[in-house]
């Protein structure tokens, strides 16, 4: 501290001027290269912030570029054209030329009327749909798809599926299919929604998506397919991929766990108390139902973070925001007990809503982000 500083802080105590005063003071005495040197670093820091979120939006466009690739060839969507283009090629003498056979197998039954029912479906390619419909017994259709030269071979690569057919009531449905050359094997399953069920679902390459049911527990995975769940009421559901997007629709459940590699979170309209996302290189987008207490944990490597919470007016929220590279941006309204430091190209913000102990409903967000930014909108009843 030099001898000017010293005696503008006299003067202060003094109170010769005001604290105002003294601040202008004290910023016309900075040395003007270090001022210059500080904007410098400072705008050193926003390009590197920007380049971190256009690097983190070109990641989410070709990750789900790559998504939408990859489903289109695991779950051999093609092969539904190639199926209907088979009865027309068979009748020409092509030789030496591979085909693709469809044949699909229905099964009934009924379940028991008391307990949880478990649900077990597992093949190593195919898709895996299961619905509650209204009827009172159970429907599976399993569709298999054999890529052979001729429709002979094909019937030989058929994989047998052993279910009893009008039997006593099930309180179990287990159809496990292990990973096959040349054959994809699909599963669609409509059971009662009246019920309550335990779901353990997954497949190696394709997608699944579980709709209008009860349940206990859904715990759905695949290695390369996306998952959709929409219109559950569960315990808990947990939902895991490696390449493959996420989509949870007007769905309510106490506890959802979701894991991706590659891909994007959707979380529409979901009810939950506790909330965990996580995926390296996707966005997550959530719009959260908050009734009473509720806690969300976000995080991705490569991407962005937007929470809207719409025109819930009652709702406070209180918020621990991290990202590496990029912004945070909240309502006006929240900035009242907001506390924001720059760290490196990043930020990092913790606060809370004005009135937060108070509140009827109180979301506690936790997100992080590496390269990327983080939006909080809607709520309060504030404008953006």
């Amino acid at each position: 501290m030099n001898e000017e500083q010293r005696l503008i802080l006299k003067m202060l105590e003094e109170g010769k001027i005001t604290a105002a005063e003294a601040e202008a003071l004290l910023n016309a005495l900075k040395d003007p290269e270090a001022t210059v040197e500080e904007e410098r670093h400072t705008d050193l820091w926003a390009k590197i912030e920007k380049q971190g979120e256009e690097f983190a939006e070109k990641v989410e466009q070709a990750t789900e570029r790559f998504v939408r690739s990859l489903e289109t060839k695991t779950e051999l969507r093609l092969s539904d054209r190639l199926a209907k283009l088979s009865k027309m090629i068979t009748r020409f003498p092509f030789v030496g030329q591979e085909d693709t056979y469809e044949f699909t197998d229905d099964y009934h039954g009924s379940f028991v009327e008391s307990g949880d029912i478990l649900c077990k479906l597992s093949t190593g390619s195919g898709r895996v749909t299961v619905r509650g419909w209204n009827e009172p017994g159970y429907r599976l259709r399993v569709t298999q798809r054999v890529r052979a030269k001729e429709r002979e071979t094909a019937l030989a690569k058929l994989h047998h599926i052993d279910l009893p057919q009008d039997g006593e009531p099930l309180r179990e449905l287990k159809v496990e299919v292990p990973s096959f050359p040349d054959v994809s094997i699909s599963f669609d399953l409509d059971v009662p929604r009246t019920l309550i069920y335990q779901l353990d679902i997954s497949t190696n390459n394709g997608s699944i998506a579980v709709s209008d049911l009860y349940a206990r527990l859904v715990k759905l995975a695949t290695v390369n397919g996306s998952l959709d769940v929409q219109g559950l009421q569960s315990e808990r559901i947990e939902c895991q991929t490696q390449n493959g997007s996420c989509r949870i629709t007007h769905t309510k459940t106490d506890v959802f766990t979701g894991r991706t590699g590659v891909g994007s979170f959707r979380l529409i309209d979901l009810q939950s108390e506790n909330v965990n996302c996580m995926t390296s290189s996707g966005s997550i987008w959530a719009e959260p139902v908050v009734r009473g207490d509720a806690e969300y944990n976000l995080e991705t490597t490569a991407g962005s973070v937007h929470v809207d919470l719409g025109d819930q007016r009652e709702i406070k929220a209180s918020f621990d925001l991290r990202t590496s590279v990029g912004r945070i941006m909240i309502p006006e309204r929240d900035m009242e007990g907001a506390h924001m430091d720059r760290q490196s190209g990043g930020w990092h913000m913790v606060g809370t809503s004005p009135g937060f102990e108070s509140g009827p409903n109180r979301l506690r967000l936790t997100a992080r982000t590496g390269s990327g930014s983080i939006r909080i909108a809607g709520g309060g009843g504030g404008q953006d």
